[in-house]
């Protein structure tokens, strides 16, 4: 005889036994009925409700025998609680573990044994109810499922007990409850009676014989009506999955009858009368067959799976909705002409969209998974970004991928540079790079995002710029060296000089469109910039909702999809959908304020427009460049102030004065604040534009408006701001201008311009 098992965790589950507070306490009808129930399903003459102890099993409940206890280590129940499922012992003699037993071989002679374990809500396994027969035997499948629901209603007994000590304020109803099970009549009916499971019982003949009040609530009828009912009545009809009427052989009573087979779990529609929406059950019907093999009742049950199918429903349209979401994300990565690029923490490629495969002459085939940025990169730029990291973060940055993360992931800014893009042609290629670590909810990095822009044209301008810059001081040295040239030279003196001067308009005018472009440029870059972050937090979302998906498909295709987990993924897709959506308004907004900027300042055309949109949409595409500093802007402009003229001048004019501000009259200030308002008359409006700065002396003042003059020359002026608002001013936009400026106050600038643009002031600028 082979003893029962110990388990590693004996400690924890005694401790679990002696909380329910059951041993040695005086026998009780609830318990006894459960072992009567027992003892009748499975037709044998023992059934046990049996607590493993220490070193004894005892009996809580006992049918069949008079001990109340045997040692442990000869018990069948040690063995039983060890797993989770039913334990049947067919013929003990043939079992090398029982053949020895002393129950088995004297009194009481067992032969069969079958015990469900008693599983405690800490998941210990506290002893068994058992069936027990002096014949070998073997329990047909609704037996044992019977057994199975008895065992589940001992432990909810047990647990209903240690409540009901625990719970003094329900005493009273507690008390009811067990006079009211003390004197029910016909308790394994009544015990039916109890499930949230439909059970009908149908005789040989299909007539139904017996119903549970919840089969009556999923059927829609009164246990009445349902009683002496045929499976085929036409008081109810059932409805395959796909909506379609069911065909009369394949309902589950009649597929029963025909093959004497069971009938499990198929999902079925109920269309009842009684009910206003189709009620869906998941079905299973079993055969009872009497000792001559003949069927003797058929035992239905439906379990409600209405709201499952709801929740199925829900989430098929959360898993639209995300695919609809997904594909707006790609096209949105797709439809941007600048480079979107993402790693992971190790640096390898996981996201290259279009604008990346235009810029870069690689295909994301090529490099997603596979390949790192180190491929577009310049190795002696690398190096020397290193040294200078180094230095500026005080701790030694290796020459690789570090270089270009550093910054992101330990002070959490987004890490911008020029660089040179090596292309897969071998051309190489300048670009303005911006990276922004990738963080979870958590604020975990994982991963990071770069966006890159081609600034060609700028680094072109710039060149432009200094060669202009170069041939001016050649001309002006030119200059001098005419003036002191003999007075027979006059002539060819004015000649040059006038060749002179035009070069000198020329590279003027070269100079303010360089200025302008180099504006536009800044935007971009800002633009660029901003959008980061939305685009960063669409992709962690997307990738997280896509993970959650595949959990989802995965455990539906396991069968192992319970409800709360369920509930929770449809929650966590419903953060993560809300998620995407309000990042991808955000860049949309970004997009759509910078693109009416960017197409007014590149076509320059007149048009019909409302002057507080366009200001508005100004200052929105200026806020990433001016977001760094603390100071304000603010814009008090009626609604319907209609214009017809010309936006893209009128937009640089504001952009100057904004930018001039910032740069001069709020220096070493973190509280400056500028007002734009607009004073309406019958053919002008006023433009009003304040400072709180430190103001303009006078002596600067009378020379605001000269071409190339400038406090900030060498530290990034230009010296031709005010003189491009002048000329937009007053030649294109055909305006006065007046500045007013005190030292200490500020300074205002009053813009008065034609609310219809005369025809000759529209074709001179274009």
């Amino acid at each position: 005889m082979i003893s029962a098992p110990i388990g590693q965790n004996e400690a924890e589950r005694l401790e679990a036994l002696r909380q329910y507070q059951v041993l040695d306490t005086p026998g009780s009808a609830d318990f006894d009925d459960f072992t009567r129930l027992a003892s009748e399903i499975c037709g044998t003459p023992i059934a046990l409700i049996s607590l493993v102890d220490a070193d004894r099993q005892w009996f809580k409940s006992k049918v069949g025998v008079d001990a109340s206890q045997t040692p442990r280590d000869i018990s069948f129940c040690g063995h039983a609680i060890h797993g989770g499922e039913l334990f049947e012992i067919h013929n003990a003699l043939e079992d090398d573990r029982f053949r020895d037993n002393p129950l088995v071989a004297g009194a009481p002679d067992i032969r069969f044994y079958a015990g469900q374990p008693l599983i405690s809500s800490g998941g210990y396994g506290i002893g068994t109810l058992c069936v027990i027969d002096r014949v070998p035997r073997k329990l047909n499948e609704h037996q044992q499922d019977m057994l199975k629901v008895l065992g589940r209603l001992v432990v909810q007994q047990f647990e209903f007990r240690l409540g009901e000590k625990k719970l003094a304020t329900a005493l009273s109803e507690q008390q009811m409850q067990n006079e009211t099970l003390k004197n029910l009549e016909g308790r394994h009916r009544q015990l039916l009676y109890k499930l949230q499971v439909g059970i009908v019982v149908h005789g040989p003949d299909s007539k139904i014989t017996f119903s549970n009040p919840r089969a009556s609530e999923l059927l829609g009828l009164s246990e009445d009506q349902i009683q002496g009912k045929v499976a085929i009545d036409p008081v109810w009809r059932f409805l395959n999955e796909a909506g379609d009427p069911l065909n009369l052989e394949n309902y589950p009573v009649n597929r029963v009858m025909r093959t004497k087979l069971p009938f499990k779990e198929s999902v079925l529609g109920i269309d009842s009368p009684a009910h206003g929406a189709i009620v869906w059950v998941s079905v299973s019907a079993f055969p009872e067959m009497d000792e001559h093999g003949h069927l003797k009742e058929i035992v239905v049950n439906f379990h409600d799976i209405t709201q499952q199918k709801l929740e199925e429903k829900k989430q098929l349209a959360i898993t639209q909705n995300l695919h609809a979401i997904t594909n707006m994300r790609q096209a949105i990565l797709n439809s941007a002409n600048f480079s979107i690029i993402s790693t992971d923490l190790n640096g390898l490629i996981q996201t290259f969209n279009q604008g990346a495969e235009h810029m870069l002459g690689y295909t994301a085939n090529e490099v997603e998974g596979v390949k790192t940025p180190a491929i577009f990169h310049d190795p002696n730029e690398v190096v020397a970004r290193a040294k200078i990291l180094s230095e500026e973060l005080k701790t030694s940055i290796e020459p690789g991928f570090d270089v270009f993360v550093a910054k992101a992931r330990m002070l959490r800014v987004p890490d911008e540079q020029n660089w040179t893009y090596l292309r897969k042609d071998g051309s190489h290629l300048p670009v303005m790079l911006s990276i922004t670590a990738i963080r979870n909810n958590d604020g975990q990095v994982t991963g990071y995002l770069g966006i890159a822009v081609d600034i060609t044209e700028r680094v072109c301008n710039e060149q432009k710029q200094i060669q202009l810059t170069n041939e001016l001081k050649i001309s002006e040295e030119h200059l001098r060296l005419l003036n002191l040239s003999l007075e027979e030279r006059v002539a060819e003196r004015t000649e040059k000089l006038e060749s002179t001067l035009t070069i000198l308009h020329q590279s003027r005018e070269a100079l303010a469109l360089s200025e302008a472009k180099a504006m536009l440029s800044t935007l971009i870059a800002s633009v660029t910039h901003e959008l980061s972050t939305p685009i960063g937090n669409n992709m962690l979302a997307s990738t997280t909702m896509t993970s959650i998906l595949r959990q989802m498909q995965q455990a539906i295709s396991e069968g192992s999809l319970k409800r709360s987990d369920l509930v929770k993924m449809l929650s966590d897709l419903d953060s993560c959908a809300t998620l995407v959506e309000r990042n991808s308004d955000r860049a949309e907004h970004l997009l759509t304020s910078f693109r009416h900027v960017a197409a007014d300042q590149a076509s320059e055309q007149r048009r019909v427009f409302d002057l507080a949109n366009v200001i508005n949409e100004i200052l929105d595409s200026m806020a990433p460049s001016l977001k760094r500093h603390s100071h304000q802007i603010e814009m008090n402009i009626a609604d319907n102030v209609m214009m017809d003229s010309l936006p893209g001048p009128l937009g640089q004019v504001i952009i100057n004065l904004v930018n001039n501000a910032y740069l001069h009259a709020f220096e070493d200030r973190s509280n400056g604040l500028v007002t734009i308002n607009a004073i309406k008359t019958e053919d002008h409006v006023t433009l009003i534009i304040v400072d709180n700065g430190i103001g303009i002396p006078e002596e600067n003042l009378q020379k605001l408006f000269q071409a190339f003059f400038s406090t900030k020359i060498g530290k990034g002026g230009t010296g031709l701001g005010m003189s491009i608002v002048r000329n937009l001013v007053t030649k294109t936009l055909k305006g006065d201008l007046v500045v007013q400026s005190k030292i200490g106050l500020g300074t205002r600038v009053e813009i008065t311009l034609p609310l219809e643009l005369p025809l000759e002031g529209a074709e001179s600028s274009s």
